[in-house]
């Protein structure tokens, strides 16, 4: 495998959010989990875990999920999270997959939907040969080899293959709506260009026309290609990644409601408010509310 930092890229936007891009090819990491205090961060991949020894708790802004040891667990990176809790010591092995190589594998519709929607996949069945793969995979991330890269490539696929033939369960409460289709070539190159541009900018005040242009398309096929891929509009997409951003200021800063809008990319404070209850049915104040009084339980 290529140097795992040549593979990524970090921009740090603020002490509470690292946004993560990865380029071309499978990236494969294993470490000891480690708890991540105050940062979150973002990735515009696929992001595969496997536990060794020990379980581990993301937060996902206010969500809580519990990840299990010894089991695939698959979520596209997209959204704000963080390891908020590890139980035992042990070790994790990461692979992060571009979402244009994901894309293009023949998976049933209703996995794609469910990952491409927010929700946190692990199987349902037990696989005595998982430990193996994952420790393979591991032991051969540094080859330095574009055949390896593909072979990896290549066994990811068919283990996600097997995990969506052979049984999985969300792990979270995401809704899957279901409305994904399929784009292929240069159309799902261009959308993971946008995608990219959206998870390292969406806290700062970009529209359309900037995600449009960061994959040097007209503004009207962006908004083809994410009605098609996400099922959602653009405006959608990047409200969604601002208010998960803003839910986690919310829950664990005191910084002023206001600063919060505005830092995660909103323009005013009527603008911020307006999508947050919509999105939420509630106020930012009586999230924060909600918010501190669970921690205090």
């Amino acid at each position: 495998m290529a140097d795992a930092q040549s593979r990524r890229n970090k921009l740090t936007y603020s002490d509470h959010l690292y946004i993560e891009t990865h380029t071309d090819g499978v990236l494969i990491e294993h470490h000891a989990p480690q708890i991540m205090e105050t940062a979150y961060h973002v990735h515009p991949t696929l992001e595969i875990n496997f536990l060794i020894n020990c379980q581990m708790t993301y937060s996902f802004g206010r969500k809580l999920v519990e990840v299990p040891s010894e089991k695939f667990c698959v979520f596209w990176g997209a959204r704000p999270h963080r390891v908020a809790a590890i139980d035992g010591v042990g070790e994790i092995i990461n692979i992060y997959v571009p979402l244009h190589e994901f894309w293009s594998w023949p998976l049933p519709q209703s996995f794609v939907d469910a990952l491409l929607s927010g929700a946190i996949l692990t199987s349902t069945n037990e696989n005595a040969a998982d430990y193996e793969i994952a420790r393979n995979w591991a032991r051969r991330r540094h080859q330095n080899d574009d055949r390896w890269d593909r072979l990896h490539m290549v066994e990811v696929q068919g283990r996600l293959t097997r995990m969506a033939l052979d049984g999985w369960k969300a792990i979270n409460s995401e809704p899957v709506e279901g409305n994904a289709q399929r784009v292929g070539g240069n159309a799902i190159r261009h959308f993971d260009r946008m995608l990219r541009f959206v998870a390292r900018n969406y806290a700062e005040p970009i529209g359309l026309d900037d995600i449009a242009n960061a994959a040097n398309v007209s503004p009207n096929y962006a908004i083809q290609l994410f009605k098609k891929v996400l099922g959602t509009t653009v405006k959608a997409h990047l409200s969604s990644l601002r208010i998960s951003h803003a839910k986690m200021l919310l829950a664990e800063t005191d910084q002023k409601i206001l600063t919060i809008g505005l830092d995660c990319g909103f323009r005013s404070q009527s603008a911020f408010y307006e999508a947050f209850q919509k999105s939420s049915g509630t106020t930012p104040a009586e999230f924060r509310k909600s918010a501190k009084l669970q921690q205090s339980e």
